[in-house]
């Protein structure tokens, strides 16, 4: 008799520990799912896989060439791989900038921030103190707007590196940088050339 007993509860006690297994891989599952069905519903579609195959293979080129061409080169890759993932004021901003005479280059960038408001939304997403960190680097200088923004959380460009850049091009290229991340579309091509628009390098 004891030994019935004692077989029944081995078998009670493998029972619970699949029952436990079971409740334990149900819940991974959903979660996994869960999270995938989250960035499919906040995310922005991939890169074109040609366009970025055509960039990739212009980079090391263009790297040779002086900071001017490659600060103009980054803001038409961008312009060309970002048409379906960043506001189109944004994307045609990118795209101007690489034509823009010196001195204007800063200004075509900033242009979209005042009259389009998804443009905005990008930049409130790096910056929650929006339009008015900007006019404090306008007044003050980029410095002024990285530093009330902090900037530095989103690990574009290091404090050391803001005298290197304009005003405006820190401030698209930290608002579309925001933008994907918060979309879960960031990629390592677009960090770097987001750094080059920025730093000719």
């Amino acid at each position: 008799m004891t030994d019935v007993n004692e077989l029944d509860e081995y078998d009670l006690a493998a029972r619970r520990r699949k029952r436990r297994t079971l409740v334990v891989v149900l819940l991974v599952v959903t979660l996994i799912v869960a999270v995938l069905v989250w960035r499919k519903l906040t995310g922005l579609p991939g890169l074109d896989r040609e366009t970025e195959k055509d960039v990739r293979e212009a980079l090391p080129e263009i790297e040779k060439l002086p900071t001017d061409v490659r600060r103009s080169f980054a803001g038409q890759a961008i312009a060309e791989l970002e048409p379906e993932r960043l506001p189109a004021a944004m994307v045609e901003a990118f795209d101007d900038y690489a034509g823009a005479p010196p001195g204007y280059a800063g200004m075509v960038l900033l242009s979209p921030f005042a009259d389009d408001e998804a443009t905005r939304a990008t930049w409130e997403l790096a910056c929650p103190a929006g339009l008015g960190a900007i006019a404090d680097g306008v007044a003050e200088g980029p410095r002024a707007t990285y530093q009330r923004c902090e900037l530095d959380r989103l690990r574009l460009i290091s404090a050391d590196e803001v005298g290197r850049t304009s005003l405006g091009e820190l401030v698209i290229s930290h608002a579309a940088w925001a933008w994907l991340v918060e979309h879960h579309a960031d990629t390592e091509l677009e960090r770097r050339l987001l750094r080059m628009l920025m730093l000719g390098q």
